[in-house]
């Protein structure tokens, strides 16, 4: 019970939560335009700040959409989280809205299922958000 207690004390310290994770497909093509997401255009919009015209132009080994996003255009487009599962980690630049937790490319949810993200669907992950950074170096 006080290792039980020690976790959830340690994951509420670092904003770490239990989320819902899924797979969507649009998320793997390379060829998907930003302008197409909630976080192309506009102000706070990627092409904006980055110039990046398609998923392939972000580099980012994983991106995704997230629940923080809510609308066009929200300052939360660019968050970068840490999504832990079963010992593995990676990590996904938030880049469109998400009705429900996370949604990420199959590549990602592949790597922390070993494979089985057709067969799974969703996960409950530990979920960080944390530097962008983090998803810009290629993690």
């Amino acid at each position: 019970m006080k290792a039980f207690i020690a976790t959830a004390l340690l994951a509420a310290a670092s904003g770490a939560t239990a989320t819902r994770v899924a797979y969507a497909l649009p998320y793997g093509s390379k060829d998907t335009r930003l302008t197409d997401t909630s976080c192309g255009s506009g102000t706070n919009g990627l092409t904006t700040k980055y110039g990046w015209q398609t998923i392939g132009d972000i580099p980012a080994k994983y991106v995704g959409g997230a629940s923080d996003i809510n609308k066009y255009n929200s300052d939360q487009c660019g968050n970068c989280y840490r999504i832990d599962y079963n010992s593995k980690t990676v990590y996904m630049l938030a880049i469109d809205f998400a009705g429900n937790g996370l949604n990420i490319a199959q590549g990602g949810l592949d790597e922390l299922t070993n494979g089985n993200a057709y067969n799974l669907g969703t996960i409950d992950a530990t979920v960080t958000k944390v530097d962008t950074t983090f998803c810009l170096t290629g993690h």
